[in-house]
């Protein structure tokens, strides 16, 4: 091989290698960016809620599983708490606003959550891109960006209610879509929302109304102090310190040593 052709095959050998690397960095660049990104947008949805709703009420399943599974939604909770519970905490005058979440439902393998219209606000945190909430007792649903995609659903169309419950009697359940969310980069994406009316009704005749569990905000700190000792004294449940909760294990959300909670 003549040292011309030498020097050819050297200097495209080294081409190549510097632009494989340069693949490999500029992929690596685009999948830390999008981590990041998703992970503060995780995060700032975390704060929100844990900011909002500094109690949180469920079965006796430990804290950690009760916050993790109301506010990140990452555990499946049992419907544990009565209905009348929920609505004593709504005439409560030490309650600000409180939010019900009734999960084990899907729509073809997407979450579905049942609750009351107000966890979709503030809207600014909520954005639609079409239609309106839905309204408090009707069959009616918003559908997540990704959930309206991966279902092909659009407003006016129908989905059917599955249950994920062993043992729940059951009825057909149809759900009407009034509603499309914006794309935030939270799990809100791939999540619709409902009623807990229609997820009652669907459970027949001899309805169950239990609740996974309750989102609460209290008017202040010693109204939380005085509705927490008291919901620790009823049997079976369990009341968890949101942020108290969530910084206990913020090590494991955490991004480039940016804490879940500051």
């Amino acid at each position: 091989m003549s040292t011309v052709r030498l020097a050819w095959c050297l200097l495209v050998s080294q081409g190549m290698r510097h632009l494989i690397t340069a693949i490999v960095i500029a992929l690596g660049v685009g999948l830390m960016t999008a981590s990041i990104a998703t992970a503060s947008g995780a995060r700032t949805a975390v704060s929100s809620l844990a900011i909002r709703f500094p109690l949180v009420v469920g079965g006796e399943v430990g804290a950690l599983p009760l916050v993790l599974g109301s506010i990140t939604r990452t555990q499946d909770l049992p419907p544990a708490v009565d209905h009348d519970l929920f609505e004593k905490l709504e005439g409560d005058e030490r309650v600000e606003s409180v939010i019900p979440l009734l999960g084990g439902h899907a729509v073809r393998g997407y979450p579905l959550l049942a609750t009351t219209p107000k966890y979709l606000e503030p809207r600014s945190r909520h954005p639609l891109t079409s239609g309106r909430v839905f309204e408090r007792r009707a069959s009616e649903v918003v559908v997540g960006h990704q959930a309206a995609l991966g279902l092909g659903v659009s407003l006016g169309d129908d989905v059917v209610i599955e249950h994920q419950h062993a043992g729940v009697p059951t009825t057909p359940g149809r759900l009407k879509v009034v509603g499309v969310l914006a794309e935030v980069g939270t799990d809100q994406d791939r999540t619709l929302f409902c009623p807990l009316a229609a997820i009652h009704a669907s459970h027949g005749k001899a309805a169950d109304t239990s609740i996974s569990s309750l989102l609460v905000r209290t008017r202040d700190e010693p109204a939380l102090l005085s509705l927490q000792e008291e919901l620790d004294a009823l049997p079976g449940m369990e009341v968890a310190l949101t942020r108290q909760t969530l910084r206990s294990l913020s090590h494991h959300f955490s991004a480039g040593g940016t804490p879940l909670l500051s």
